[in-house]
C-alpha cells in the first residue's frame, strides 16, 4: 500500500495521511456491513495504523483516543463466543493493550499503563491455559510481566 511505502521512505506525515484515507474507507464499509466481523476488524487495524504512526510523528497525546476506541471495538469482537477462538484477533487485542500501555506510560500516566498491562496479561494467561506449550505465548506473557515489574518500580 501507498502508506506503507510512504512510511520506509520516511515519509510519515504521508504515511498518516494514507492510513487516515484508508481507515475512512474501511469505516463506511463496516457502516454498510455492520453484521460482519471482519469488516470491524479491518476498522480496527485501520484505526491502529493511524495511532501507530500519530505515535511516530510525535503526537502520541492524539495516539491515546485511537487506541481507546480500537481496544472498543476489538474487546467487543473478541468477547463475541463466535470469535473466543480466533487467536489473531485475540492477539491483536493483547498487542493493542500493550501499545496503549506504552504510550500512556511514555505520556506520563502511569496508572492507566499499569491498567492496560494487566489487562493484557490477564488475555495472554488465559491464551497461555488454553495452550500451555505455546513459545510465542509463553514470551509475550513474560514480556508483559516485565513492563509491569518496571511500571511498579518507578515513583
Amino acid at each position: 500500500a501507498l502508506a506503507d511505502v510512504l512510511r520506509r521512505k520516511g515519509d510519515l506525515p504521508g504515511a498518516l495521511d494514507q492510513h487516515t484515507k484508508a481507515f475512512q474507507i474501511r469505516q463506511q464499509l463496516a457502516i454498510r456491513d455492520s453484521a460482519n466481523p471482519q469488516r470491524r476488524q479491518g476498522v480496527a487495524i485501520a484505526m491502529t495504523a493511524v495511532a501507530d504512526l500519530r505515535v511516530a510523528v510525535g503526537q502520541p497525546k492524539e495516539a491515546l483516543p485511537v487506541y481507546s476506541e480500537v481496544l472498543d471495538i476489538l474487546e467487543e469482537l473478541a468477547s463475541d463466543e463466535r470469535n473466543a477462538s480466533n487467536l489473531d484477533w485475540q492477539r491483536t487485542l493483547i498487542s493493542t493493550y500493550i501499545k496503549f500501555g506504552d504510550v500512556l506510560a511514555a505520556t506520563g500516566d502511569q496508572t492507566q499503563a499499569l491498567e492496560q498491562y494487566k489487562n493484557a496479561l490477564t488475555r495472554v494467561e488465559k491464551l497461555t491455559a488454553t495452550d500451555p506449550g505455546n513459545a510465542g505465548l509463553a514470551a509475550q506473557r513474560e514480556s508483559t510481566k516485565s513492563k509491569i515489574q518496571q511500571l511498579a518500580k518507578q515513583p
